[in-house]
């Protein structure tokens, strides 16, 4: 299957369409009831060509990126575009960081390639601006601050 890429203002290339993980795992909060078909639906969709992955740290409280970690472990993780959000509770300073790594953890990779506000804060968007230059400098994935950013109209590129 050839998916068709939107390419964002950095360079960054996503696929247009890809497999959201709501509620693979739980909704609030976690349940383990439908793991090995959730993992078997992810696994059929890469086998099916789908290589973009959606899912939250909020999702099952974070059991869906474990799933999305079991399902993607063994594959080639540079094929595939994972993207995860965090949770609108996360976002001061601090918070973003651990959020970012503990993501990184129940995925089972080093790097997302997407790391998006779940909800945009009720904050001043230039104080979000200078914690998103912050975190360019501490966490695995520089992209992820600059790929962060570009999906909120009206928030400066950073």
């Amino acid at each position: 299957m050839d998916i068709p890429r939107k390419e964002l203002m950095s360079g960054f290339a996503l696929p247009v369409y890809g497999l959201g993980a709501w509620q693979m795992g739980g909704r609030g909060e976690a349940d383990s009831t439908n793991d090995e078909t959730d993992i078997a639906a992810i696994q059929k969709a890469l086998d099916l060509g789908v290589t973009h992955i959606d899912t939250a740290e909020s999702y099952g409280a974070g059991h869906s990126e474990e799933l999305v970690g079991r399902a993607i472990k063994g594959r080639d993780r540079k094929q595939l575009t994972i993207a995860t959000k965090v949770s609108a509770w996360n976002q001061s300073y601090d918070d973003l960081r651990r959020s970012f790594e503990a993501s990184l953890l129940r995925l089972g990779t080093d790097y997302v390639d997407l790391y998006m506000l779940h909800r945009f804060p009720d904050d001043d968007p230039y104080q979000m601006q200078l914690q998103l230059s912050q975190l360019r400098y501490t966490v695995s994935s520089p992209a992820a601050a600059t790929s962060l950013a570009e999906n909120y109209v009206g928030l400066p590129k950073v």
